[in-house]
């Protein structure tokens, strides 16, 4: 496995590690000679890890060490129903039990501190889940296009909660909320407005087990949703207490900008919006993804071990 599309830099660790209840986890860990600190990136929703490449390899260059791994039901990690496109979780603490046991098991100790979370949207949400746990075991948070809402969508995000929790009520939260859509193309996608970086992707995207998810199940909606409206709430916010940076997509048409907003505010954050950007601010256009990724190392300065 590599961390870059073009230099093919060989990953220092790659491997599985099995969770207890029996879901193996592809993971990948990078430590540069002379690390300054430990930057771990979670994944948003259908990602995987070749796509953080290109990421990977700028923080390793400025001086970090890097550690990811594919969330359980999608990359190249264990599958929790038969459909493997569908996308679901059983419970939303399921991928928080998952990131404490992968930062237990490969990365505090082993790799230099301080320690800081760069989630992404799916990764952004369980990040500040995480951290609004008692005592979390790293040191900052950077928060890329978190999932604290939804937007464009028919129907309003209070109305998609109650339903999605309705129909799990009724043992249909292993059904797919709707039809697997067709063949994504770049014209029909949301993500990015960078066709180069959106081909690499599908390059780099496995199909067995299909790294791309098709929709997600009634439980998946019911469960992340319920984390969303949690983690924006002001006494959880109140309880994190870490140096955080939040970066908000200025065109995202998958998470409404308010709720980001109000996220930072909660938590004192600088809170940086990239205008022009789609949802997917790591895989946009250079002039896009370069402001964004300034911002972080420019924050990543500022991260000290607690």
């Amino acid at each position: 496995m590599y961390i870059h599309d073009t230099e093919y830099r060989q990953a220092d660790e790659t491997g599985t590690l099995m969770t207890c209840d029996g879901i193996s986890l592809s993971y990948v860990l990078h430590h540069p000679a002379g690390a300054r600190g430990t930057v771990v990136i979670v994944q948003g929703r259908s990602d995987y890890i070749e796509k953080y490449g290109e990421a990977m390899t700028e923080l390793a260059s400025a001086g970090y060490a890097i550690a990811s791994f594919d969330l359980r039901g999608q990359g190249s990690s264990g599958r929790l129903l038969g459909d493997l496109r569908t996308g679901h979780v059983h419970r939303f603490s399921d991928y928080t039990d998952d990131l404490q046991l992968f930062l237990q098991t490969h990365v505090l100790g082993k790799l230099p501190a301080p320690y800081t979370l760069l989630g992404y949207s799916l990764g952004g949400l369980i990040s500040l889940a995480a951290a609004q746990a008692a005592n979390p075991p790293f040191d900052g948070l950077v928060l890329v296009a978190p999932f604290v809402g939804l937007h464009g969508q028919i129907y309003p995000e209070p109305f998609i909660r109650f339903f999605s929790r309705t129909m799990c009520t009724f043992g249909w939260a292993e059904h797919l909320a709707k039809a697997h859509p067709g063949a994504e193309t770049f014209e029909n996608q949301n993500l990015t407005s960078d066709r180069r970086r959106y081909d690499r992707n599908m390059k780099a995207a496995k199909s067995d087990p299909p790294y791309l998810l098709g929709s997600p199940t009634y439980g998946w909606l019911a469960e992340c949703l319920a984390a969303a409206k949690r983690v924006r709430q002001k006494e959880a916010l109140s309880r994190v207490g870490l140096p955080t940076l939040v970066l908000s997509a200025g065109s995202d048409g998958v998470i409404p900008a308010a709720p980001q907003k109000k996220v930072a505010e909660g938590l004192g954050a600088r809170h940086v919006v990239v205008p022009g950007s789609r949802h997917d601010l790591l895989q946009e256009r250079d002039a896009m993804r370069d402001a964004a990724m300034a911002e972080i190392l420019s924050f990543l300065e500022t991260v000290k071990p607690r």
